[in-house]
Parts: C-alpha cells; sequence; structure tokens
C-alpha cells in the first residue's frame, strides 16, 4: 500500500531532474525511442494507492497495446516513489507512428486524461503532439488548452481533484 504524502516544490524539482537522469541513460543504454509514462496529478501528493493501481493498470494495458502493434520492446521498468508512479519503455520503431498510436491511449482510454506519455526519440529528441499537428491537450474541466488553464490558474484546486478522483473510481472499479 502506498502512503499518501505531500511533497515540498524541492521534492517534486528533484524528482523530475531524476527522471530526466533515468531517460538519459536509459536512451545511452537502449537507444531510438524511450516512452516515459508518469500521471498528472495536481497539487503536492503525487501518490495514493489508487493513483498506484490505475498506473500500473495503465501501463501494462499500454505494454499490451505496443506488443498488439508490433513493437519491438527492448526494456521495460517501473517503480512508484512518493513523487509518483513512473514507468519505462525502450521500444524499437517509428517514432512518428508510435507518437501517434501513444496519443490516441491517452485520449481514448478512460484514465488516459491523467497519463503524461513522452516519447524520447535518440536523435530528435522529445516528440510532441505539435510535431505531428495535433491538437494540444485540453484541460481535465475545458475545452482550452491544459496549458492556459494551468498557468492561468483557472480552475479551483478542488474541482481539479474531484475529477482526479472520479477518474481514478471509475477506471480502479471498472478495469479490476
Amino acid at each position: 500500500m502506498t502512503r499518501e504524502e505531500a511533497l515540498t516544490r524541492d521534492d517534486i524539482l528533484s524528482a523530475r531532474a531524476d527522471r530526466q537522469l533515468s531517460q538519459e541513460k536509459l536512451l545511452e543504454e537502449f537507444g531510438n525511442n524511450l516512452v516515459s509514462m508518469t500521471m498528472n496529478i495536481p497539487g503536492t501528493v503525487k501518490n495514493s494507492e489508487d493513483i498506484s493501481k490505475a498506473f500500473a493498470k495503465s501501463f501494462f494495458g499500454l505494454v499490451e497495446v505496443l506488443k498488439f502493434e508490433r513493437f519491438k520492446i527492448e526494456h521495460i521498468e517501473c517503480s512508484n516513489m512518493k513523487s509518483g508512479p513512473i514507468g519505462f519503455i525502450s521500444i524499437i520503431g517509428d517514432c512518428h507512428e508510435l507518437k501517434r498510436l501513444l496519443v490516441l491511449y491517452e485520449d481514448s482510454t478512460t484514465i488516459g486524461r491523467l497519463l503524461d506519455i513522452d516519447l524520447i526519440h535518440e536523435d530528435e529528441g522529445m516528440i510532441s503532439r505539435r510535431d505531428l499537428d495535433l491538437e494540444p491537450r485540453k484541460c481535465f474541466l475545458c475545452d482550452e488548452e491544459a496549458n492556459v488553464c494551468r498557468r492561468n490558474q483557472t480552475h479551483s484546486y478542488h474541482a481539479l481533484m474531484d475529477y482526479v478522483n472520479d477518474c481514478l473510481d471509475t477506471y480502479n472499479t471498472w478495469n479490476t
């Protein structure tokens, strides 16, 4: 069971730096493409039993989709830290085709809005939705771009967390 623990700003920045180091190490070791998956959880509590359970189900669901689509997976690793769960998949394949599939997974699964699935290519770097002429991610609560609402703090923390908790409850209930 995961204990809910509030993080400081320094904890969050340190976790981000550790994630970047892990990404660099895995790209150096395996090359080609690296999928990095975390959860978009507002506030300072980034992990709980519900978050961990939903993450594990969605991460290994993504692995199954990638296998079904015949991508060659070279390495998988997953960690559950107080800064939140994180998973990495080193994978061979066309980075643009892979990014399209990752966006489809984010956009079509019930938990997808809470997933943050990045793709880093060994030569091209981070592959974004914009690189594929796709729409930016939308806000949890309205049709505005997520980055605009986040920057402007358009919605209250409580409204955002109500949405997050509803998503987690629904996903964990229907995906046992």
